[in-house]
């Protein structure tokens, strides 16, 4: 059994009120957005172009620009340093210890191999992250054993972080002793590699 609205004077009102809210909300609120939308879409596209056009003629490189990155390559080489320089680099480290507030009960060069006069070659496969093809590490590595509290060493490693030389530390001992704590550490400088 099926039953049919009576289609009063209200009822014709109603719809024709939905009808015309509708239509007036489509082409008041939507049709406005849409054409929004299809001219932004439109300039969207001209600046894409642009810009891959952009991407494809690089400006040229100035002289200034050259000269600064010159400088500042420079500026990076000089921070590592030859086998040879290792011994001034390991007073260095005595003195950032002291500095920190540590006592330095031991430093060497360790990796002399017998009868020789030069230490081996540290392997690149003992850092957690690969060495770049321009760096090498020097031969050797520096063992630097000291007594301290826990802030001398935070502040140690803070100012090898920063020092003038770029090293890596290859490996940290601490334990405690008595009330103190004492660390073996493992420091590798880089030598840079010219290009062939």
């Amino acid at each position: 059994m099926t039953r049919q609205l009576p289609l009063t004077p209200a009822a014709l009102g109603s719809l024709a009120a939905v009808f015309v809210v509708a239509v007036g909300g489509y082409f008041g609120l939507v049709w406005p957005a849409a054409r929004d939308v299809s001219r932004l879409q439109t300039q969207l596209t001209a600046l894409s172009a642009q810009a891959a056009g952009a991407a494809q003629a690089p400006a040229p490189v100035t002289d200034v620009e050259r000269a600064s990155w010159q400088a500042a390559e420079q500026g990076v080489r000089k921070r590592f340093i030859v086998p040879d320089d290792q011994r001034g680099l390991m007073v260095d480290l005595a003195q950032f210890a002291r500095s920190s507030g540590m006592a330095v009960l031991d430093l060497q060069l360790e990796g002399l191999t017998p009868g020789a006069t030069t230490p081996a070659a540290t392997p690149t496969s003992s850092f957690a992250m690969p060495v770049p093809p321009t760096l090498a590490p020097n031969p050797g590595v520096i063992r630097l054993s000291v007594r301290h509290q826990y802030r001398a060493l935070i502040d140690f490693l803070d100012r090898v972080a920063t020092g003038d030389t770029y090293v890596a530390v290859q490996s940290l001992d601490v334990r405690r002793v008595e009330n103190l704590l004492q660390s073996e550490i493992r420091i590798v400088s880089f030598r840079w590699v010219p290009a062939p």
